[in-house]
């Protein structure tokens, strides 16, 4: 037992030696990954280090954020990150998905993406989120296509978080018909991500470019405002016009007259109109969307198209009002 308290004594005191070596370097300038800055405070905070100089670990961890030349907020962001990569790893392990420990990240893959992941988790079905984990992981997506991929799933937890100590963060429940639809949905607008322009026609585009949640601006005599859940920009040559590809994604076949008429509406303000919804739902009657909207089917990561889009005659008259919301929404990038 007491040769037992000795190594307990001295690997605490090994540790407490090696937090002052990394404290003193890091003070000195020495570079650290953000993952290493991570992983130091999570063993200042469980070795109880920060008892030697502070009252809380909170007031330590404030005091240090000047010495280190970094702001405190990033320190938390990296301490989060850290401990959210730690049990995510031993999550996927289990699963049978491989991925580095976090002292052996690449430097590419940062602490906000990381906070990504750790909201998506929450959201998706477990087969999609550990696809996109190990993309975040092997940085084969942008965050700028994360983002975006949030964008999409958020809505499916009505943005419910957990407040207060101790309460559960909340996850999205399979039962739920409103969170069951959105995901569908969110999955729908991934595929359209994954995937390029085929589903448009065509193959090889000069231009192409996929948008989410855009809102035209509207014409004077327009009744209220609508947002299209996707929009493609595309442009077949450099010297072909550029066309506006509006997309109304359903989680379910279920067309309504509201949803009818807000196809309707859409119509003028692009080229082509689709509807683009998730291949686990039930057959669709054709008669349910206008004739000239396209349908595709978003089944994993691939697009089906069942009837490709095609002009009306009150296609693309306002699609100026269009390019408004994209620019509006490109300037908030």
């Amino acid at each position: 037992m007491i040769a037992n308290l000795q190594s307990t004594i001295m690997t605490t005191s090994q540790i407490t030696q090696q937090i002052n070596t990394d404290l003193v370097s890091m003070a000195k300038g020495e570079a650290r990954s953000w993952a290493q800055i991570g992983l130091l405070l999570d063993q200042v905070d469980h070795s109880g280090y920060w008892q030697k100089s502070s009252g809380s670990f909170t007031e330590w961890l404030k005091a240090l954020s000047p010495s280190l030349n970094l702001k405190e907020a990033s320190l938390w962001r990296y301490l989060t990150a850290a401990r959210y990569y730690q049990e995510l790893r031993k999550t996927l392990i289990a699963s049978g998905v491989s991925i580095p420990s976090l002292d052996e990240l690449s430097d590419k893959v940062s602490p906000e993406n990381i906070e990504i992941l750790s909201k998506l988790a929450r959201v998706m079905p477990d087969d999609v989120f550990r696809k996109i984990a190990q993309q975040v992981v092997a940085s084969t997506v942008t965050r700028a296509e994360l983002r975006e991929t949030w964008l999409a799933y958020r809505p499916v937890l009505e943005g419910r978080t957990a407040r207060g100590k101790g309460v559960a963060v909340p996850k999205i429940n399979p039962a739920d018909s409103f969170q069951s639809e959105s995901m569908l949905e969110a999955q729908v607008f991934t595929a359209l991500s994954a995937n390029g322009s085929e589903w448009t026609g065509i193959e090889r585009p000069d231009r192409y470019e996929l948008f989410m949640h855009v809102s035209p601006e509207p014409p004077l005599n327009a009744r209220q405002r609508f947002t299209f859940d996707a929009v493609a920009a595309v442009r077949a040559h450099k010297s072909a016009p550029l066309t506006f590809h509006g997309i109304e994604i359903k989680g379910s076949y279920l067309i309504s007259r509201s949803t009818y008429e807000l196809l309707e509406r859409q119509t003028p303000f692009c080229d082509f109109l689709w509807v683009a919804t998730h291949g686990r739902t039930s057959e669709l009657s054709m008669e349910c969307i206008p004739e000239h909207v396209g349908l595709m089917i978003a089944d994993g990561n691939s697009i089906q198209v069942i009837r490709p889009a095609q002009r009306s005659q009150q296609s693309g008259h306002y699609t100026g009002e269009l390019a408004k919301g994209l620019l509006v929404k490109v300037f908030a990038r």
